[in-house]
């Protein structure tokens, strides 16, 4: 299978290079969504994801939830813009700045 360019028979160096390359921010990341999901499991309702990104986060989400309640239990939903930032003319010079500076770094999200 393959998604973004990234084939699934690559998936052990993908993570290796994860583990290697990653500010130590990007795991208290992970440790963050899992204790609060570990919080909402009696609450009802749906996880809703405003700005999917790259889809990291939302997929982190699904796990969380198939390995604490199951892949039926509540739905996983997400909101993007999809591809570029959309900038307009509201925006102030410091969000404009924030926004290139952000893409430059990592690009655009995924695609519809």
């Amino acid at each position: 299978m393959k998604i973004n360019n990234l084939s699934s028979d690559r998936v052990w160096d993908y993570e290796n290079g994860y583990y290697w390359f990653s500010p130590y921010n990007r795991i208290a990341k992970q440790i963050a969504h899992w204790e609060i999901y570990k919080q909402i499991q009696s609450v009802p309702g749906h996880v809703i994801e405003l700005g999917v990104y790259k889809g990291s986060s939302i997929v982190r989400w699904a796990t969380f939830r198939e390995m604490l309640e199951n892949a039926h239990s509540r739905k996983i939903v997400g909101f993007d813009a999809f591809g570029k930032f959309p900038v307009n003319d509201s925006f102030s010079p410091d969000d404009r700045n924030f926004i290139e500076r952000f893409e430059d770094i990592g690009g655009d999200g995924l695609s519809v």
